[in-house]
């Protein structure tokens, strides 16, 4: 497998290891339900960290949006 192969992201993931562990079909719709509250108390987290909160700054919105992107609507959460 090449370094130049791209990952379909967690939609890919939960095809992969649906066989192994099924319970992954319940848990994708809720888990993208939620995707905003997950996002909003990890970088919640993340600010109270300080050696984190250095890192991210002011960046807080557009990191909760490349992750919302990445994760949310546009991840096919369909087992294959």
């Amino acid at each position: 497998m090449g370094a130049s192969r791209r990952h379909g992201g967690a939609g890919d993931a939960v095809a992969l290891y649906a066989h192994r562990f099924p319970d992954i079909r319940i848990a994708a719709p809720v888990l993208e339900h939620n995707l905003p509250a997950i996002l909003d108390r990890f970088y919640e987290h993340a600010a109270a960290t300080p050696q984190l909160a250095r890192m991210i700054g002011n960046d807080i919105p557009r990191l909760k949006g490349a992750q919302g992107a990445h994760w949310g609507p546009s991840v096919q959460w369909t087992v294959r």
